[in-house]
């Protein structure tokens, strides 16, 4: 732009020169006349003054050329480079997928694993444990002799006649009545017996009978037969005095096979 605006400056310039020439000496305008020493500086700014602007506008050109040329180049070298990160960085994508793929199988995996392998543990320990109990209660069934009060065993011993049995450990059985017993009111076995109520358990020789039935306070004199009016064919019965007198009454206990 700058070159142009000095290009137009001399170009007035040199049209005021021929101007004032024509105008002074009409007969002597000529192109002579702007050859001579006086004219030459004058006419070679104004011949560069119009050859200036060809020239800037083929340098111009010429610079857009190599311009144009060196911005095709450099395209041509870099987009091979950025199709080559693209590529790179498809492919580190695709490896960090399958990494993480991996990863959050491999958990899951382990998981299943670890489920599988508590669910085996869980059901063998509840397969022993039901072994065990099996065992125990074939145990504690097979344990039981004599008669038992509260899980006590105590012996049973044959007993004839009437009157008090004697006050030790044993309970006994009495030969004028099959299955039925005789527990001193102050033996030892009168100690469980006194809290026996209808539902509890007691053992023969490890055969269970279930009592159905408590008599408080039956009169001595009568307690034969209030006895056989209760008993139950298969059971059992038992029985206590409520005193320490000779003719004490008697608590009855009937129980049937449990």
């Amino acid at each position: 732009m700058f070159f142009w605006i000095i290009s137009i400056i001399l170009l007035l310039l040199f049209v005021t020169l021929i101007t004032r020439t024509a105008l002074k000496h009409p007969t002597s305008l000529s192109i002579r006349a702007f050859c001579t020493r006086k004219h030459l500086v004058t006419t070679l700014f104004v011949l560069l003054a119009l050859l200036m602007p060809l020239l800037l506008h083929n340098s111009n050109v010429a610079a857009q050329n190599d311009s144009l040329q060196a911005h095709r180049i450099s395209d041509k070298k870099i987009t091979p480079k950025k199709i080559s990160n693209k590529k790179s960085i498809t492919k580190q994508t695709v490896d960090q997928l399958a990494t993480s793929q991996a990863n959050a199988s491999t958990p899951a995996t382990q998981t299943e694993e670890s489920t599988e392998q508590v669910a085996s543990q869980a059901t063998t320990s509840t397969v022993t444990e039901m072994q065990n109990t099996t065992t125990a209660r074939s145990t504690t069934l097979v344990t039981h002799s004599g008669f038992t009060l509260g899980e006590v065993d105590f012996p049973i011993v044959s007993f004839s006649g009437s009157g008090h049995v004697p006050a030790d450990g044993n309970v006994y059985s009495w030969n004028q009545l099959a299955n039925h017993y005789l527990i001193e009111y102050q033996g030892t076995a009168y100690n469980y017996i006194s809290s026996a109520t209808v539902g509890a358990t007691v053992y023969v020789n490890g055969q269970a009978y279930r009592i159905s039935e408590v008599l408080p306070w039956v009169d001595y004199n009568s307690a034969y037969n209030v006895l056989l009016s209760h008993r139950v064919t298969g059971g059992i019965s038992f029985q206590t005095c409520e005193t320490t007198s000779a003719a004490s009454p008697l608590r009855l206990f009937i129980a049937v096979p449990a």
